[in-house]
């Protein structure tokens, strides 16, 4: 969130991060694919959660023929992109770069993106918006229905000094997106 939205109480020199977390009522059992950048993360994440899903390697090239299908939301207040992946094609990256462009002009300063993870292709998908600058942000458990991928893209520094965290995992999980950030810089 912008720092504007602190003003009042003046708690918060810049924008502030924060760790989310949310409970899917009712499982569903499904195939997860994941990106090999991000697989010994994620294996971890899945591994400390009562979930049922069947981990498989997401290392299917980009469809030929696919189109991209994709939805995205602007939060001008907020300066925040959302875009969701339905379906990618090899014009995905190019979809997602043309979106960014256009809210990057608009005042955009925070990027999401949210990838299906039972798609064969995550890991192809994942690689090209690495390419673009995206890092890994979370797996969103449901998100579509089946799990997904978020990858966030952030043109300014982040005050990473500011963020509190109390157990070690994230701290660890910190770590990893700051690395992340700076490998695909």
């Amino acid at each position: 969130m912008p720092a504007v939205a602190y003003a009042e109480e003046r708690s918060a020199p810049g924008r502030v991060s924060a760790v989310v977390g949310y409970f899917s009522g009712i499982d569903k059992p499904h195939d997860v694919c994941l990106p090999p950048v991000y697989e010994e993360l994620m294996t971890e994440i899945y591994g400390r959660q009562n979930r049922k899903r069947a981990l498989r390697e997401g290392i299917a090239p980009l469809p030929e023929g696919g189109h991209t299908c994709l939805a995205h939301t602007y939060i001008a207040g907020a300066g925040v992109l959302r875009v969701s992946v339905f379906e990618a094609g090899r014009d995905a990256a190019e979809q997602v770069s043309a979106l960014v462009r256009t809210y990057e002009e608009a005042g955009a300063e925070v990027f999401q993106v949210f990838l299906p993870l039972d798609k064969a292709y995550s890991g192809a998908l994942t690689e090209a918006l690495n390419g673009q600058g995206f890092f890994f942000g979370a797996v969103m458990h449901r998100w579509f229905d089946a799990d997904g991928l978020l990858l966030q893209k952030l043109p300014r520094p982040t005050d990473y000094d500011g963020i509190h965290l109390y157990s070690d995992f994230a701290q660890r999980l910190l770590a990893f997106i700051i690395e992340d950030r700076r490998r695909v810089t």
